[in-house]
Formats: C-alpha cells, sequence, structure tokens
C-alpha cells in the first residue's frame, strides 16, 4: 500500500474507482464527466495550499482516493477541514484503506489548526450502513441539513 498526492496521471485509475463505487448506488460514469476527470485532475497540480487530494495504490493500481479543503467560519474560533471526497474499491475494503485516507486528512487538519472534520455521507452507501465513520470517531448530526442546489 502507497498513500501518495493524487497526479493527473490517475485519471483513469479514478474513473474505474469512481464507476464502481457509483455502481453500487446506480450512479453511473458520464462520458463528459470521464473525459473531464484529466481536466479536473491536471488542476489538482495548481489546488490553492488549503485543498489536498490523496490516492492509494495497491499493487501499481490507484484503489482509494480522498479530496479535501480548508473551511474557514466568522462563527468558530478555526477553520474546518471538509472531505469532500472519500472512495475505496469494493475489492479493497476492509483493508484500512480508509482509515489510512482519513488519517492523512486528520493530519492535514491538525497541521492547519482545524477545529473539526466534516463530511457528507450518502446513508446508502456500504461506509454508511457499516458505520465507518462513527467507528472512526466521526458522529451524525441530527440537527443539520444538507442543502444543494444544481446551477
Amino acid at each position: 500500500m502507497r498513500l501518495r498526492e493524487a497526479s493527473p496521471q490517475d485519471a483513469s485509475d479514478l474513473a474505474e474507482l469512481i464507476r464502481r463505487t457509483g455502481a453500487e448506488l446506480g450512479w453511473t460514469l458520464s462520458a463528459e464527466l470521464e473525459s473531464d476527470l484529466q481536466r479536473q485532475l491536471s488542476a489538482l497540480a495548481a489546488l490553492p495550499a488549503d485543498h489536498r487530494a490523496w490516492v492509494i495504490e495497491v499493487g501499481g493500481q490507484v484503489v482509494a482516493f480522498a479530496l479535501a479543503h480548508l473551511q474557514p467560519y466568522l462563527i468558530a474560533p478555526r477553520p474546518e477541514l471538509f472531505v469532500g471526497e472519500l472512495f475505496v474499491h469494493p475489492d479493497h475494503r476492509g483493508a484500512g484503506l480508509g482509515s489510512a485516507l482519513l488519517a492523512q486528512a486528520e493530519a492535514f487538519a491538525a497541521e492547519a489548526g482545524c477545529g473539526r472534520i466534516s463530511l457528507l455521507n450518502h446513508r446508502e452507501r456500504a461506509s454508511y450502513t457499516r458505520g465507518f465513520y462513527a467507528e472512526q470517531g466521526y458522529r451524525e448530526r441530527e440537527t443539520m441539513a444538507n442543502f444543494v442546489k444544481v446551477l
């Protein structure tokens, strides 16, 4: 297992990873999104200092991915790290890869002086039904709603 920062060369492996994890929820990776992955990953090289993207390789193939960024708040004394994406290939779950990515995110958050880490987890994903995040010390905020507006 090798944990490292993501690079544009990871596009095809990440497309397969997204395809496999999304299939569990009936998601399909559109041709437009798949072709745009290379552009998005190229942009990773120019990410601001408050963003990070990591992958884990096993046997030379990317099988896990996380993307996170710092979020300042005026109503909190310290920033928050938001983990926007965390995927582990179904064939590699239970091997500690998700935990390793969270530990990397937590180390980045600590270095940045964050007061907390947050993330969203689809209730139908295996990580939610298995209680993965609860096992890692995360708690679900019952009083918060998640709103999205498509532009």
